[in-house]
């Protein structure tokens, strides 16, 4: 029988309530193994038919949108990381800590292009945009696999751009959810060193929540904010 006094929460209960915190930034960052899946769902639409343009314009054409489109949001309007694309943890269950690491995603108010979380994207964005190129010119490699007749390349190059907008979201989220933990564990967050606190009412205008709330504690003393879904042991 395991003696109660050794579980992390008795040891170490500030240790222990951060891990809660962060559970799902790391839900984010392992979700980024869905991006080679995704890149290869992109290619197999991008082997269905011919190309019907130049390959350059036909390159920008596709790829500008789900990338440009994805990043713009990640820049205004970035992805709630406390969450896993079918949940997400309520706004008003988030600790202090918690919306105090939100601010860091958010542009400096006096600063709004000193943009960290922004920049970040756009770069990411770039590298999703060169795995594109290459899997335009490989497609024909792959022309066996298609999974429609040639005369539907529109339709193929539709479920190509809805993958790539996959892929683009994942990484994107992954890497910001991974540099958030890195400014954590390197004491980024202790007061008076993060960014502006979010409050709870903010989160839903400040960030793009993806899925259903799912259940939560509100905060408060003596308990940490663990968020809790279906399935998931109560207290």
């Amino acid at each position: 029988m395991s003696n109660p006094n050794l579980r992390p929460e008795v040891l170490a209960p500030g240790f222990a309530a951060k891990s809660n915190e962060t559970v799902l930034l790391w839900v984010q960052v392992a979700l980024a193994a869905g991006v080679p899946l995704a890149l290869v769902f992109c290619q197999l639409g991008l082997a269905v038919g011919d190309p019907v343009l130049p390959p350059a314009l036909e390159i920008f054409a596709l790829g500008a949108v789900p990338i440009a489109g994805v990043t713009w949001v990640q820049w205004w309007r970035p992805w709630y990381p406390f969450g896993t694309w079918v949940q997400h943890q309520p706004p008003e269950t988030l600790t202090e800590r918690q919306r105090r690491w939100l601010g860091h995603l958010l542009p400096a108010p006096s600063q709004p292009w000193w943009h960290p979380h922004g920049w970040l994207a756009v770069v990411t964005a770039g590298f999703v945009y060169g795995m594109f190129r290459q899997l335009y010119f490989t497609a024909p490699a792959v022309e066996a696999a298609a999974f429609l007749p040639p005369f539907l390349r529109w339709l193929g190059v539709t479920w190509s751009v809805i993958w790539l907008g996959v892929a683009t979201a994942l990484l994107q989220t992954a890497l910001g959810a991974a540099r958030l933990l890195i400014w954590i564990q390197s004491g980024g967050d202790r007061v008076g060193r993060g960014r502006i606190e979010v409050l709870a009412e903010q989160v839903k205008t400040a960030f793009t929540l993806v899925g259903q709330a799912g259940g939560g504690h509100p905060p408060s003393a003596g308990r940490t904010n663990a968020p809790r879904f279906p399935g998931s042991r109560c207290d």
